[in-house]
């Protein structure tokens, strides 16, 4: 864990609007009374997704029900991930199921990078389930986590990028961009190491190694 002075790179500026906005909504939900250690956590709670749903398509073979999708007649889709999920069975199975998502399983210390993609800045409300919380008040079991995404608000050409991490055997980050352009199979590369930053109130924040980096 380092503190510099170099400038931000894109997908940490990117990162840390993401957790000063997560950590200002839990501030309007309760009061906050941790300093640093309490965002450090609320920075590892960014990068985590907590629920459950209905199975409508699941896994099969030797990881039988590592994953589990459902998709409602209003086009909302909850999909649960398991251990040992096959990342690249469970985007196959979106895709027959018209869900425009790709999943990868990133080995930890490394990053997904996707160097042709644009990422989409106006992302519609409600397109996916942030992670740091339940899915509409549901929780996940221990070892597992929940997307929930809404397929009426992704435009034509749009993908859901999910970058999935453990860290001694415990999911500890799941990155999400909504992208266009060309997405590709991940090629790996070591993940830049995680970083100390003052808050405009005086307090630090921690931006811990993504999943997926993108332009």
């Amino acid at each position: 864990m380092t503190t510099t002075d170099r400038p931000l790179e894109p997908f940490e500026e990117r990162r840390l609007a993401e957790l000063k906005a997560f950590v200002a909504a839990r501030a309007d939900a309760a009061p906050s009374r941790r300093p640093r250690a309490a965002l450090a956590a609320s920075a590892a709670a960014l990068t985590l997704a907590a629920s459950a749903a209905v199975a409508l398509a699941t896994s099969g073979g030797p990881a039988a029900q590592a994953y589990a999708i459902e998709r409602k007649p209003d086009g909302v889709v909850y999909v649960r991930i398991r251990d040992g999920v096959d990342a690249g069975a469970l985007t196959r199975q979106l895709e027959r199921l018209g869900v425009p998502a790709r999943v990868y399983s990133v080995p930890e210390g490394e990053v997904c990078h996707q160097p042709h993609v644009a990422l989409v800045d106006d992302v519609p409300r409600g397109l996916y389930g942030l992670p740091g919380g339940g899915v509409e008040g549901h929780r996940a079991a221990a070892g597992e986590m929940v997307i929930r995404m809404d397929t009426r608000l992704f435009r034509p050409g749009q993908y859901l990028l999910f970058g999935l991490k453990k860290q001694h055997g415990t999911w500890f980050n799941v990155s999400q961009y909504l992208v266009t352009g060309r997405v590709e199979p991940c090629r790996f590369v070591p993940a830049p190491p995680a970083r100390t930053l003052p808050t405009e109130d005086g307090q630090e924040v921690v931006l811990v190694e993504p999943s997926i980096v993108v332009p």
